[in-house]
């Protein structure tokens, strides 16, 4: 259950290692523990799907892959924030504890995708000024919970729609709608 999970509070750890009481109230982190804890901080930066086996990362507008292994920094970030500079550090942070610590939070259910899941909505298109709605051809904020991969540039958008506002036109959006209908079959 999600109210049975175990968030390490860094601050009161890093306080706790300061003033050396960390050994004494607990040791280090389990791999599971800095898994929920990366979860409770990035969970709404980062997504895992699973059959991919690769992490996205929320760029403000869309999710793309995290090419550059921007998930294993934060892990050692983490680790570092609740070990780092106390005995367990030399023990702790190693890249097969950090290599665990990414393994249980892609398991994480709250964060974990499937590919179906992803541009499911047909309707929607993506663009460099917000999620459009083909079908009322409103124009919306981009938002994570969309989980919109692909974009589209402006100008591409422009020459299918023939305007660039905000695809108020009736004529256009039937041309948008047109070409949806027989691009996707």
């Amino acid at each position: 259950m999600a109210s049975d999970r175990v968030v390490i509070d860094l601050r009161e750890r890093a306080r706790k290692a300061g003033s050396g009481l960390l050994a004494d109230h607990g040791g280090p982190p389990s791999e599971n523990a800095m898994a929920f804890t990366f979860v409770a901080r990035f969970g709404d930066q980062y997504r895992y799907v699973a059959p991919w086996h690769r992490w996205l990362k929320w760029d403000g507008k869309r999710w793309v892959h995290d090419a550059t292994g921007n998930v294993f920094a934060l892990i050692r970030t983490l680790v570092d924030e609740a070990v780092g500079g106390t005995r367990q550090e030399r023990r702790i942070a190693t890249a097969g504890y950090i290599a665990g610590v990414e393994r249980l939070a892609h398991y994480d259910q709250s964060i974990v995708l499937l590919p179906t899941q992803l541009d499911a909505d047909r309707w929607l298109l993506n663009t460099q000024s917000g999620i459009v709605d083909l079908r009322t051809g409103a124009l919306r904020n981009h938002e994570p919970q969309a989980l919109m991969t692909a974009s589209r540039r402006r100008r591409r958008t422009c020459s299918a729609a023939r305007n660039c506002g905000a695809f108020s036109s009736k004529a256009s959006l039937r041309a948008i709608r047109r070409f949806r209908h027989t691009s996707s079959g």
